[in-house]
């Protein structure tokens, strides 16, 4: 039996990285503009600002977070979920 989630997420996690380059930002931003259009939800972990102001352009949204944690509690508050036991 699977499970269904009202809202689907995706977290890329930045913590680790240490810098970005020109070439690898426009790769990120346009992952970020066509899991958008797919419906996601996209969320970018980086404490570091290692991307900083990510804008992935006409129709693309992305959230920053500091950790993923900070994912984890917006997708509960959006399903409506509560504390897990």
């Amino acid at each position: 039996m699977g499970t269904w989630y009202a809202e689907s997420g995706v977290a890329l996690d930045l913590a680790r990285v240490y810098s970005v380059d020109d070439v690898a930002r426009r790769m990120l931003l346009e992952v970020m503009r066509r899991l958008t259009f797919d419906g996601d939800e996209v969320y970018l972990v980086d404490p570091d600002l290692v991307m900083p102001a990510p804008d992935p352009g006409d129709g693309g949204r992305v959230t920053v977070v500091n950790s993923v944690d900070e994912v984890v509690g917006v997708q509960e508050g959006l399903s409506g979920g509560g504390s897990r036991a």
